[in-house]
């Protein structure tokens, strides 16, 4: 399939060496039509040689460059550490996020979407490193090419994530997301003349798909751009407005939701969520990337005893103290957290 490019993001040494292993496992298939790559990172430096060696990353984005030219105002709200080193990493993180009210905002894989629309894409897939494209799968015969190229073989204007979901103001998160997204559907219609929904015409769901795998397919690569821009705008008001970031924040996972920006985005550009089924992606989750701010995990015995995840001061002391939930939601097959050699 041409035309479409991998966009992929590591920010903080452990996951910059997440997408150099995710980029190598996908070559290592054995499959030879991979997507290309288009990295966005905080040290471009760090895949010099994976481009050199691999010759399928496109382009390397320096985010602390892109996001000075477009959009000043983050630096000091969507917070990036500049520590190099993993647990100088970690340590920063907490403090930023529990002294200083300072957090690491999810949206900001944004910032690849300027480069894409300069190279002409309009179909673009955002990948977290952890997360895998099964090219495998063709190579073992699993699926056929035709299979799994279909996937990608969606209409103009749509977006294809993995669990697509529908929450409604019954439930607890979903009320938050209308709340939000209907606030920031009113702001852009005030800033957008050419947005044409109603004012008084107010959402009563919210559809979403999960964060680590979405894959777009616009109109052309202006487009592309024009999305960023829609974006950036509603994320500036989402972000500095104190009642909205409030509501924005991640639970354990120290970080700023992007799900009520993207979702306002799209309904302004009239994109449509659709369901990417897990037979061609599959999350491959490593829970002690962020040992020093995991994301929710927990396991309830049959006798009612509980245990949830608990940080860690260093990767081993993480390992150590969640060592009996870790055991038991491998033996359920929920993850894999053991680095390759």
């Amino acid at each position: 399939m041409e035309n479409i490019i991998i966009c992929t993001w590591g920010i903080s040494p452990t996951y910059r060496r997440r997408v150099k292993l995710n980029i190598q496992k996908a070559i290592d298939t054995g499959y030879d039509k991979i997507i290309p790559y288009i990295i966005l990172t905080d040290d471009p430096s760090d895949f010099y040689e994976l481009q050199d060696k691999t010759k399928k990353i496109v382009d390397i984005i320096d985010i602390h460059e892109t996001r000075a030219k477009y959009s000043p105002w983050s630096e000091s709200v969507e917070y990036i550490s500049r520590e190099k080193d993993e647990e100088k990493y970690g340590k920063d993180f907490v403090y930023n996020r529990d002294k200083l009210g300072k957090r690491f905002s999810y949206g900001l894989h944004r910032f690849y979407l300027p480069r894409v629309s300069e190279l002409g894409y309009n179909r673009f897939v955002h990948n977290d490193p952890d997360h895998d494209i099964r090219y495998d799968k063709i190579v073992s015969g699993e699926i056929t090419e035709e299979y799994f190229w279909n996937e990608f073989n969606t209409p103009i204007n749509t977006m294809k994530g993995g669990e697509l979901t529908t929450y409604t103001p019954e439930q607890t998160w979903g009320n938050v997301m209308i709340n939000i997204s209907n606030i920031l559907r009113y702001e852009m219609k005030k800033r957008h003349s050419e947005y044409k929904y109603q004012i008084q015409y107010i959402f009563n769901k919210f559809v979403f798909t999960e964060g680590p795998f979405r894959y777009y397919h616009l109109e052309n690569a202006d487009d592309v751009l024009k999305y960023f821009l829609y974006w950036d705008e509603v994320a500036e008001i989402n972000l500095t407005e104190n009642g909205l970031v409030d509501c924005s924040k991640g639970t354990s996972a120290g970080m700023y939701l992007d799900y009520a920006m993207w979702a306002v985005v799209n309904d302004m550009m009239k994109i449509t969520p659709m369901n990417f089924g897990r037979t061609c992606q599959s999350l491959n989750i490593f829970w002690s990337d962020r040992y020093f701010c995991p994301s929710p995990l927990s396991y309830t015995f049959p006798d009612g005893r509980f245990l949830d995840v608990l940080p860690g001061k260093t990767k081993e002391d993480f390992l150590t103290i969640n060592k009996e939930l870790l055991d038991i939601v491998d033996k359920l097959g929920w993850f894999h957290d053991q680095w390759p050699d």
